[in-house]
């Protein structure tokens, strides 16, 4: 015990433990009060304790005694055994029921995005093409996933729902097999996914569900878990390894680029242990390997495209739009900072804003693998990290559900606790005591998430509620039920009325100007039967307002375009 106490023990705690009492300093920072102070010091005192705990509970319990006798010549076995799949998919349809506004106990989801994508799915559906007739600023591939969900339903989110149970399932199941690298997954660990679970779909980055950054998590997960998978076993990633990453990256980039970090990450360790190593062969068959998964995930969005004659479209919407016209990314005063501090402000102020519980999970999982001896686990997965916070917050502006990517690496927080938890059930009395107490805290997990979560408050209420279905019942006894959603981000108004926009630039989804003009045009040529805004009310020659409806002042924490008032014109 006395050992333990060495020097280098503890210097090597003080260092492991640094970023975690600077993340103390600048959440307690962030909140300045009059008891800042106290509060900092409080929280530096329990975090740090909670540190030194898990130092020594580490070596007491000799995890890595534990870990070396699963890596002999037998290799990992992390195959998924079939109570755990079925718990999984369990899990996955729970969290995706209470937190998901697409789940059927919601009357919709009333987010702009998820709407926005429903809506222009399903004009693709009937025949108009991405960028071309119906624009967003997303790839193309998040649309390609969403045409099944809206084939099971055009009017409703059930399909949607499903689309994100099965993403959540596989995302789960990932984290498994990669807490199944280090440890021995039974019913208790099955429990602590749960628990994971329910932290990571109550958290501010979820929303109301169904954003790219969510659909995406089943790929991060898959990405961290083949590099730890090779990292874990010493050996580089073989040539099918090298296919499945590069399928993968593909499918990321032509959803949203941005989140390619994890890539960049995963590229940068590989190449520096090949080179490391002096095997330029091996790297340079592994970069074939990942161009042939890279381009054969991409060949279906250039057949779509080429089909259409739209590849010009595809250039212009995707990439130019994005990269030049696009002003959200220059907004604020993050622009006057020098790259590496405002990437680093950005990850630092939103975590500690918004979710320390998170931050606190993630940091555990990172102190178990700084702790191993084989460093090249930590050394992937702070690497991966770090590439997957730069392309997050590279642009300065920083909307929550773009960190939602990040949680992919809180399944490590599930390996120190799966072995802490299998180390004090080696009894039959401490297992049968660490499963009451699990069972117990699910409810009363899934309660603390569900009052945790801004959206929840809508669950169980009726359509008719909703100003969505309010709107729609006075346009669907029109003969005429053209509709423009006027300056702000899709309402969700086309999906109440079962009907599809007619121009280009439907709705606003940014501060640029130019994309309203179209919107102005059809309106001062009368085209169009019924017009909807939200908070503002603009007088438009030949239309008057016949209704304005709001959502419930309990619904609330919502983004205003989603809490405000909506007014309904009509052509005279």
């Amino acid at each position: 015990m006395g050992s333990l106490f060495k020097t280098s023990n503890l210097l090597r705690c003080c260092v492991l433990s640094l970023p975690l009492l600077l993340y103390v300093f600048f959440y307690t920072l962030a909140r300045s009060d009059s008891d800042t102070v106290i509060l900092f010091l409080i929280s530096v005192a329990v975090y740090a304790t909670a540190v030194i705990l898990l130092y020594l509970v580490t070596d007491k319990t000799k995890m890595e005694q534990r870990l070396m006798s699963m890596t002999e010549t037998s290799g990992i076995d992390n195959r998924l055994p079939v109570r755990s799949i079925i718990i999984v998919i369990f899990e996955s349809v729970i969290c995706m029921g209470v937190f998901s506004q697409s789940s059927p106990l919601y009357p919709t989801n009333t987010w702009g995005d998820a709407n926005l994508f429903f809506t222009v799915t399903k004009s693709m559906i009937h025949g108009n093409v991405l960028y071309r007739d119906i624009f967003d600023q997303k790839g193309p591939f998040l649309y390609f996933l969403h045409v099944p969900a809206v084939l099971v339903s055009d009017t409703s989110f059930i399909g949607v729902y499903i689309l994100e149970t099965i993403c959540f399932a596989v995302f789960l199941l990932f984290l498994y097999k990669t807490a199944a690298l280090f440890t021995k997954p039974g019913i208790l660990t099955d429990i602590l996914f749960f628990l994971v679970s329910v932290v990571i779909c109550s958290a501010d980055a979820f929303c109301q569900g169904d954003s790219a950054e969510e659909l995406m998590l089943p790929v991060y997960s898959a990405t961290i878990y083949i590099g730890l998978k090779n990292t874990r076993l010493n050996k580089l990633p073989d040539c099918k390894d090298g296919v499945v990453t590069g399928a993968l990256a593909s499918l990321v980039f032509w959803t949203k680029y941005t989140l390619c970090g994890v890539f960049l990450g995963f590229v940068v360790f590989i190449v520096a242990v090949c080179v490391r190593k002096k095997q330029i062969r091996s790297l340079m068959r592994l970069v074939i390997a990942f161009v042939i998964g890279f381009v054969i995930v991409s060949l279906p969005v250039f057949v779509y495209f080429a089909a259409n004659g739209a590849l010009n479209s595809l250039v212009d919407g995707y990439f130019y739009d994005n990269l030049f016209r696009y002003s959200g990314a220059k907004e604020g005063d993050y622009e006057a900072m020098p790259l590496l501090v405002r990437v680093v402000f950005s990850f630092i102020y939103f975590f500690a804003n918004c979710e320390p519980v998170v931050f606190l999970m993630m940091f555990t999982g990172f102190f178990f693998l700084a702790r191993l001896k084989n460093s090249s686990c930590f050394a992937f997965a702070i690497t991966s990290l770090i590439t997957s916070i730069i392309g997050v917050f590279i642009g300065g502006y920083t909307i929550r559900y773009y960190v939602l990517m990040l949680y992919a690496f809180v399944g490590l927080f599930i390996i120190p606790c799966s072995l802490l938890i299998n180390a004090w059930a080696d009894r039959k009395k401490h297992f049968n005591v660490l499963l009451a107490v699990g069972l117990l805290l699910c409810p009363l997990i899934t309660l603390w998430g569900f009052s945790r979560s801004d959206y929840t408050c809508l669950i169980l209420t009726s359509r008719e509620a909703l100003p969505q279905y309010r709107f729609a019942k006075i346009i669907n006894s029109s003969d005429d039920r053209t509709l423009i959603n006027y300056g702000f981000l899709d309402g969700g108004f086309y999906l109440a009325t079962d009907t599809n926009p007619f121009i280009r630039h439907y709705c606003m989804f940014s501060s640029d100007s130019f994309r309203m003009e179209e919107q102005n045009q059809v309106i001062s040529e009368q085209r169009t039967q019924y017009i909807v805004t939200c908070d503002m009310c603009p007088e438009f020659e030949g239309y008057s307002i016949i209704d304005q409806a709001s959502l419930e002042s309990t619904f609330t924490g919502i983004i205003p375009e989603e809490n405000g008032t909506y007014y309904l014109y009509k052509l005279d």
